[in-house]
Order: structure tokens, then C-alpha cells, then sequence
């Protein structure tokens, strides 16, 4: 499924709670672009240290087509 779908659904994780992960995504996308920024990779924003960890942005023309948060 995940080479054709490219999701991963997991369940009955022992003391994960679903709709609080959700929420908190939800939450992180809500923060103003300029907020955002603050959290990109340097190759992003060239004012963070970070290289491959926080935030790189969906690209228009990138094939990818997703915004990644890699917290490592």
C-alpha cells in the first residue's frame, strides 16, 4: 500500500490518542507563514543553523509535492 498510496495509517499504539496528535498538526498549521519561517532548514531560510532538522516548506514545483516538520 505504501508504494502505491504513500500513506501510513498506524493503529493500537499503546497510549496514543489520535484526535490529540491531530489537533496539534491542525494547531501547527495555523501558525502565520512569518512564524514559520523561523523553523525552516537552512537551505530555506539561510538565517538557521538547522540543516536537516524543522521545517521544509511545499515548493510549487517540487515533484514531492508535501511540506515536511523533521524533528529527528
Amino acid at each position: 500500500m505504501l508504494t502505491t498510496v504513500g500513506f501510513l495509517h498506524v493503529t493500537n499504539v499503546k497510549g496514543f490518542d489520535e484526535e490529540f496528535h491531530f489537533n496539534a498538526c491542525k494547531a501547527f498549521h495555523q501558525i502565520p507563514e512569518e512564524e514559520k519561517h523561523k523553523l525552516k532548514w537552512r537551505n530555506h531560510n539561510p538565517e538557521n543553523p538547522n540543516i536537516y532538522r524543522g521545517l521544509a516548506p511545499f515548493l510549487d514545483n517540487d515533484p514531492s509535492h508535501k511540506e515536511v516538520y523533521d524533528m529527528g
